[in-house]
């Protein structure tokens, strides 16, 4: 447990393991990550496979300045093997950029990914969807509403 009383380590009742780290100041995250999946790997390997991580970064009113989320990669055959590089799973990364106005209201989000087959049909251009929204909602200290936004990430507040 953290100063605060947050979990940051615990077992999943799917072998899954998730560990936490948080500012002893804020309680902020500074990284949430998952590992210990079970599918098979290369002949000799025992890695403690990572399943996510994702990392913070606040800027200096604690609005979350940036999430860069980790993934393990599979392949597309139709039983999804993890893909592996030697003994270590190969990785893919997506990387969230947030910037407020002068108030801390969240006015845009730039989406990066490492590679471009991550990204979802419905998700060909950078927006704001409803579970980013809810991420940065959770994150974002004085969370104002909107009254409008758009699919290309600006938005627009009363």
């Amino acid at each position: 447990m953290s100063e605060r009383g947050q979990v940051k380590l615990q077992s999943l009742g799917n072998g899954i393991g998730e560990h936490s780290e948080f500012d002893e100041s804020t309680g902020m995250p500074f990284f949430i990550n998952a590992f210990g999946l079970k599918d098979p790997q290369p002949p000799g390997c025992n890695a403690n496979v990572l399943v996510h991580q994702v990392d913070y970064k606040y800027d200096q009113f604690l609005n979350v300045a940036s999430q860069v989320k980790q993934f393990v990669d599979r392949d597309t055959t139709p039983s999804r093997p993890l893909k592996f590089s030697g003994c270590t799973p190969v990785g893919k990364t997506a990387t969230e950029i947030y910037h407020y106005d002068d108030l801390q209201r969240l006015m845009d989000e730039q989406r990066s990914w490492s590679d471009p087959s991550l990204l979802p049909e419905a998700d060909q251009y950078s927006y704001l969807d409803a579970a980013l929204f809810a991420s940065i909602v959770a994150f974002t200290p004085g969370w104002h509403l909107l009254s409008s936004s758009s699919n290309t990430g600006a938005l627009d507040y009363p």
